[in-house]
């Protein structure tokens, strides 16, 4: 059996209420499939256990585990300020298709932003992922698209492909000027609450 590192699972609580736990439920139960280790508790019993003490507002709501809940933290929710992108090569070996506290690799590669505010993740093939801690949706006129194979599969972009609200394609650093904009989502940033950030605003 490998051994299990500490993940995180970070959700969103709105006026004391979380969000899209059921996404959250399902990524936790995928963990423990797959290093083939029986979990012993449930995320929203956990949450439910330990709620939120802050009841207005948004709420981050981080959770550190690994076989058990290790550590439970709430804080208000401060949203980034994200203006422009550097794109920046993903080592061959960068795996996170996992949500591992451990994100070593990751801090790495947003050193090389440079002037940027953020970076914007590329395979040695030039096919572009996500951001330093978020998925991302590209806009084309009305139409939404999210990078065919990211990093993380995220919980927000999950519920978004599940209504179909935006489309899974594979997009080319050298395509980005075929659109308008660079949408960045996550668990804390739902897509009426997202940061937008031009094209224009991407260093190549």
């Amino acid at each position: 059996m490998k051994s299990f590192p500490q993940f995180i699972e970070t959700v969103r609580f709105t006026d004391g209420e979380p969000q899209l736990l059921d996404f959250h439920h399902e990524r936790v139960k995928q963990v423990f499939d797959e290093y083939a280790v029986r979990c012993t508790w449930s995320l929203p019993d956990v949450l439910k256990q330990v709620p939120s003490p802050i009841k207005c507002g948004t709420v981050k709501c981080r959770v550190l585990y690994d076989e058990e809940v290790r550590d439970i933290r709430y804080t208000r929710y401060q949203k980034r300020g994200i203006n422009s992108l550097k794109a920046v090569p993903m080592p061959v070996s960068l795996d996170y298709h996992l949500k591992y506290a451990d994100r070593k690799v990751l801090q790495d590669c947003y050193e090389q932003k440079g002037a940027a505010d953020d970076i914007l993740l590329f395979r040695e093939n030039g096919e572009i992922t996500d951001t330093s801690y978020s998925n991302i949706l590209l806009r084309k006129e009305h139409q939404l698209y999210t990078p065919a194979h990211p990093l993380l599969k995220g919980v927000q972009r999950s519920w978004l492909l599940e209504r179909g609200i935006i489309s899974e394609k594979v997009i080319y650093l050298s395509e980005l000027s075929d659109y308008d904009s660079v949408l960045l989502i996550n668990a804390m940033m739902p897509i009426d609450y997202c940061i937008e950030v031009p094209v224009t605003h991407i260093l190549l």
